[in-house]
């Protein structure tokens, strides 16, 4: 019956439509809460538990005379739902894409006194009993990076001189190692190494 198939092929366009619609709210909702997430931060300053963090892994921001506008820290953040919920301190770092958009936010839980990444002792265990994971990250990050420094240039990323290298670190604290070493370059964090293949990359870069 070519009418009945028509029917159903316009049922099916349309069962497609609905699911995409439902996947595009569906992220802009995770990347509005992750931007939420980062304007509840607070610019870091010298003694807070960012700091702190970052100093007991040899990274003085004091060197870079600033601190990197991406990277906040977030007093109170909560971990899991439910009765596994815990709030810990956090530093949250913006992730965006090569238009300047902030699309997710990654978050590194800390130990209440800064010392180091939260550890099993807050975290606990996921439901395979291995420690819970005190990095994550919060909305789609496919192709993003973390703005860590940008050296002697003070434009956005898509903007840079033509020739301009660009320094790729996996996280925040290796990026920010890196800036102290040389000040000048121009450095972003990928977030984990299988974003390295889709990251957006300005072609004019060295």
């Amino acid at each position: 019956d070519p009418a009945k198939i028509e029917r159903v092929k316009l049922q099916a366009k349309a069962h497609v439509e609905e699911k995409a619609r439902d996947a595009a709210a569906e992220e802009e909702r995770a990347r509005q809460g992750a931007r939420r997430r980062w304007h509840q931060g607070k610019a870091l300053v010298r003694g807070d538990l960012v700091a702190t963090y970052l100093g007991r892994r040899g990274i003085d921001l004091s060197l870079l005379g600033r601190a990197p506008g991406a990277v906040r820290f977030h007093e109170a953040l909560q971990y899991g739902f439910g009765d596994d919920a815990v709030v810990l301190p956090a530093m949250v770092s913006m992730i965006t894409n090569l238009a300047g958009e902030h699309i997710a936010t990654h978050r590194t839980w800390l130990k209440r006194d800064g010392t180091d990444k939260a550890g099993v002792d807050e975290l606990g265990l996921d439901h395979r009993g291995k420690p819970r994971d005190a990095k994550k990250v919060m909305g789609r990050y496919l192709g993003g990076h973390i703005p860590i420094w940008k050296g002697d240039q003070s434009c956005p990323l898509r903007d840079i001189a033509p020739g301009t290298d660009v320094y790729v670190s996996e996280g925040v604290e290796d990026g920010l190692t890196a800036a102290i070493a040389d000040p000048s370059l121009r450095i972003i964090a990928m977030i984990a190494l299988s974003n390295f293949v889709d990251l957006q990359l300005p072609p004019q870069m060295g």
